[in-house]
């Protein structure tokens, strides 16, 4: 992962307004498909509300250029499949093939170009959920939408 995709915590931008405290929003996709926002305070997410909400240590996928190129990460339990979590979601490739599976909570949010992890805008929130309940060419489905089938070759 390049240094500046990195988790850096540190503050980037001031988010109270005459002395107005704005909630921030992040996204959290949970293995039975449903989506739930996460409020926050603090204008950078903390490395503490990344590990709540994927229930363990973090792993940020960034591989995805259609989320990449918005500015959106995905965070994950970077042992998600190894402690056999429920999947959460498929992501498959513009033929239908399955690319990855992601295992555990998912949480969204922005980066920006020093690496800082922020809350999400409206739209962002929007996209998302559209993206991940559409099949579209290179596509990411709920796990919970997906059948699998196993073949093994002799």
């Amino acid at each position: 992962m390049p240094e500046s995709r990195r988790f850096s915590g540190k503050p980037s931008a001031s988010f109270h307004d005459a002395g107005k405290e704005h909630m921030m929003n992040y996204l959290l996709l949970k293995p039975n498909g449903v989506f739930e926002k996460i409020g926050a305070t603090e204008p950078t997410c903390s490395l503490s509300l990344l590990q709540k909400s994927v229930n363990g240590n973090v792993e940020v996928i960034s591989w995805i250029p259609e989320l990449y190129d918005k500015g959106i990460d995905m965070w994950v339990n970077d042992e998600g499949k190894l402690l056999n979590l429920i999947p959460s979601l498929a992501i498959m490739d513009e033929k239908g093939k399955l690319i990855d599976m992601i295992h555990g909570n998912v949480l969204f949010s922005r980066f920006n170009e020093d690496g800082d992890t922020l809350p999400l805008h409206d739209e962002d929130i929007d996209f998302i959920k559209e993206r991940m309940t559409k099949r579209t060419s290179g596509y990411f489905v709920k796990a919970t939408d997906v059948k699998f089938e196993v073949s093994y070759d002799k």
